[in-house]
Formats: structure tokens, sequence, C-alpha cells
């Protein structure tokens, strides 16, 4: 392994939020409490109106999916999560089983970083030929869920220590690793790469990557624009930004 992609997946990957989807799923058939879908709805609504930062809207709502799966059996949840994912693999975009494929042919290994919880991303992960996930997991402990979140990939900053780590553990220069996110959440991981993109951004992170000068693409469009391998054959940082430069003036 010498090239690295880390991914992330709502909003990046896919149209919709995986884990309220799940939760809506798992309270069709009477596994999640209501109660805690209001508790993290309104989590989701102050960020949007802007009250809270993307990782307080992140904790509120993961700690949320903690505690509503609390002692549940584990298999209960995994065999949802089975029949869940050929739901929602429609509301991954099709572009992104491109994509994946094309990061591969440049030599890259796709890792998905997201802080939705680890049953359904790995799924999802499956889905697009991804088998490593950095993910939200929940206490497990004789084979029920404890209701107490133990990994840190809801945090901007938990990202970015996440890759670091897998980074080092297997060798990989970060400067020759990409990175591709959609919002404040991913933002110390975008940092920390050579090549930082962003993908399908929401509308709050527009800015921040115009600020940055990082490259922007949708789903529609990026198979058409991306010039991921030209970008790495280049061999000076002024031609980089050059490259970087040409990207955002044609998102323009």
């Amino acid at each position: 392994m010498e090239k690295i992609a880390f991914l992330d997946f709502d909003g990046t990957l896919s149209k919709d939020y995986i884990t309220h989807a799940f939760i809506d799923y798992l309270i069709e058939r009477k596994i999640y409490s209501q109660e805690h879908k209001v508790y993290m709805n309104q989590g989701r609504d102050n960020f949007l109106n802007g009250k809270i930062d993307h990782d307080e809207m992140c904790t509120i709502v993961l700690n949320g999916w903690a505690e509503g799966i609390k002692n549940q059996f584990t298999n209960t949840i995994r065999l949802n999560a089975m029949e869940f994912i050929k739901i929602f693999r429609n509301n991954i975009y099709p572009s992104s089983f491109k994509l994946i494929n094309y990061l591969k042919e440049c030599g890259y290994h796709p890792i998905l970083v997201s802080a939705a919880p680890h049953e359904v991303i790995s799924l999802a992960g499956e889905e697009l030929g991804i088998r490593d996930t950095y993910s939200t997991k929940v206490e497990i402990k004789s084979g029920l869920y404890t209701g107490k979140v133990i990994t840190k990939a809801h945090l901007s900053k938990g990202k970015a220590e996440a890759i670091q780590e897998i980074a080092e553990k297997n060798n990989v220069h970060l400067q020759k690793c990409i990175a591709m996110g959609d919002a404040g959440g991913d933002f110390d991981m975008l940092k920390t790469v050579g090549l930082p993109i962003v993908l399908n951004p929401h509308k709050t992170f527009i800015n921040t990557a115009e600020e940055k000068g990082w490259p922007v693409f949708y789903h529609k469009t990026i198979m058409e624009r991306l010039r991921i391998r030209k970008a790495w054959q280049l061999t000076s940082e002024v031609q980089r930004q050059t490259w970087k430069t040409e990207v955002k003036q044609e998102n323009r």
C-alpha cells in the first residue's frame, strides 16, 4: 500500500444520511425508540440553523444512536443492517461506484472514514468495493450494546487522528494521499493530506473550501473533471497549485 484515498460517506458519496435512514428503518420495526430520534433531529436542526457546529451536531446524533440501541443484541442490529443496506444502496451516487474504481486504477487504496455507525457503514463499503472502514462503534458486552460510544469518528479531529494512525501503520506518507469530504466534520482530515478534494459540499462548507483553495466537485460531473492522475504526475508545488486554480475556476 503506497497511497490511500480517505473518503467520507454521508453527503460525499451518498445523497442521504445513512445513520438517520437506518434509525427510521429500525423504528418501523420497533427496535429503536422515536424519543431518541426526536433528540437527534433537534441536534441536526440546530446545526442547520447555525446554532451549533458540525462536531456538536455529530456528538448529539451519535450519542443518541448509542443510547437508542442500548441493551439490544448485536445480532439483531447486524441482521437488520444487512436488510437495510439492500434498500439504502440506491441512495449512493452512481458516480461513487465509478470513482472508487478510478481511485483503485490510479493506485489508491480506498478507506471510508465516517461518523456513521460501523454496522451500516461497513456494509456500504462492501457495496462500493471498499474493504476498510473507520466509523463509529458502540461498546459491546456479552453480546449487548452498552450505549457508550468508544470511537472518535464523529469528531473532525478524530478523523484526522485516525488517518494519521492508518498512514503510520501502513508506512504511507500523507502527502501522497487523497481525502474527500463535504462538510466541517471533514476539515481536519482534508487539511492533513496532500490532495484534499471537496465533493458535494454542504452549503456551510463552500466558503471554507474556497478560502483554502481546495478543488470542489459535484457527483454528476466528477468523473468528467477529476484529474487526480495528472495532479500527481506534476513534479513541483507550483504546478500543483496551478492545477488546483484551474479546477477551482472550472467550478465557478
